[in-house]
């Protein structure tokens, strides 16, 4: 299932540009995999009662375009 997460661009997402800096992208990508995770319990149950955890190897990020200070993006 996908996980969408709503938000808006804010002031410690931007650079001094007002556009938002790849750090911040990145944290929000981050933090929707996590919310994921907490939103699949079972998935959740099975990796504790087996003593696992989920690791992420790598990203891959297209920068089409970087979305401004205050602006409303789905993650």
């Amino acid at each position: 299932m996908l996980y969408v997460m709503k938000n808006r661009v804010c002031a410690s997402q931007t650079a001094s540009n007002g556009k938002m800096k790849l750090t911040g992208a990145l944290d929000a990508i981050q933090d929707c995999s996590l919310l994921w995770l907490e939103s699949e319990p079972s998935f959740c149950d099975y990796l504790a009662a087996h003593n696992l955890g989920m690791v992420i190897l790598s990203r891959q990020i297209d920068i089409v375009r970087l979305p401004m200070f205050g602006e409303k993006i789905i993650v």
